[in-house]
């Protein structure tokens, strides 16, 4: 049986020089979609779905000019072998060389094969050569155990794929916590052990995710700070040969308390990404260039209550589209809200807004056709 996302199209601004955005609903109790674009147009989703802490992880996408959604394909190879508990430990999906998927996501106390120790698994599965199945999942953390927030993958078209995970790197609390990444250069056939991916020990918060992104030989993670258990900044990592990394604090943010957070980042050309995070009860992001260095922070429009789970899309011409979720919390689902941007980062439009975001989820966009789509 066929089974598709709903779909409508809102006008998602109502000034002159807003574009439409498709909104579109995943399968009943589809959670944390995560959604990337081909260089045809096509739409790539993974997304969660099942029991909160035992959660089945789920493949669909959609050609560019289809009219409905490829028939869901199950991920994982054992059931119930993801967490949707927590929003931050789902599944991440990247295209690789010839558009081939490759998904990774931390696994669940039942799921297998884990480390020698026993411990939570970062598992790995991509699409076969006839993409009608995954393959088997594989867990990539052989050392660097410890997992609890979760991991991220980033791919190029050089047939590069990088799984990112933070996990113990030293003392056994947060500012011991290391961000380690295992890479492959067969498209997901093999890959290398876990490598320390940082330049100076500033920890990692535990329970947040992190975002990973490759192109042009050049790997970025955006991830939560724990310095001293107290500092919690939003930290970008950045590099060329997976050896020497640079790190750039992007917003500072004194906290002793894990809030739970996602990021976001997006390729750009010549070395430079797009970025998203959070920082107190406000979202943000902004242009990183080469150098590491920060553009202008650029705030979700409004007043700031409660802001969680920046995503970022950006257009051919240089249009982002920027979201996030309001109101979420423990076992709470919220509204979602988007605002667009032009090339210069000024806001188009009004901010669009709509209910109905599920208890552990969270929104993901991308570009579709000359326009947007948000899913959520």
């Amino acid at each position: 049986m066929r089974t598709t996302l709903i779909c409508c199209l809102i006008i998602a601004q109502t000034l002159a020089g807003a574009s439409e955005v498709g909104l579109l609903r995943l399968p009943a109790g589809g959670l944390q979609p995560q959604v990337t674009a081909d260089a045809q147009g096509g739409l790539h989703v993974v997304y969660l779905a099942g029991e909160p802490m035992a959660a089945e992880v789920f493949y669909v996408r959609r050609a560019a000019g289809a009219g409905e959604w490829s028939a869901p394909l199950r991920v994982n190879s054992q059931p119930k072998a993801a967490i949707a508990m927590g929003t931050v430990r789902g599944a991440h999906l990247a295209l690789g060389r010839d558009g081939r998927v490759h998904v990774a996501w931390l696994g669940s106390a039942a799921a297998q094969p884990r480390p020698a120790d026993g411990s939570m698994p970062m598992l790995y599965a991509r699409l076969d050569a006839g993409a009608t199945a995954f393959t088997e999942q594989r867990n990539l953390v052989n050392k660097a155990s410890g997992l609890d927030g979760g991991g991220s993958i980033a791919a190029d078209a050089t047939g590069q794929v990088h799984v990112v995970w933070h996990a113990m790197a030293g003392a056994k609390d947060e500012a011991g916590r290391g961000v380690f990444i295992s890479s492959s250069s067969d498209d997901g056939a093999t890959f290398g052990p876990e490598l320390l991916a940082q330049d100076a020990a500033v920890g990692v918060c535990a329970c947040c995710g992190l975002a990973a992104a490759a192109a042009d030989g050049r790997v970025a993670v955006l991830y939560r700070a724990a310095a001293g258990n107290t500092q919690r900044d939003a930290v970008l990592l950045t590099t060329s040969d997976r050896k020497r990394w640079r790190g750039t604090s992007l917003q500072p943010w004194p906290l002793d308390q894990c809030p739970m957070s996602t990021a976001a980042l997006v390729p750009l050309d010549k070395g430079r990404w797009l970025s998203a995070w959070q920082t107190g009860p406000q979202v943000w992001w902004s242009e990183i260039a080469a150098n590491g260095k920060p553009g202008r922070e650029i705030a979700a429009p409004g007043e700031a209550k409660g802001r969680k789970h920046p995503a970022l899309a950006l257009q051919r011409d240089g249009r982002v589209l920027f979201a996030w979720s309001e109101g979420t919390g423990w076992n709470k689902g919220g509204t979602i809200h988007w605002q667009e941007f032009d090339a210069k980062g000024k806001a188009v439009g009004a901010a669009g807004r709509a209910d109905g975001l599920q208890a552990w989820s969270l929104p993901a966009v991308a570009p579709w056709g000359e326009s947007f789509a948000l899913i959520y």
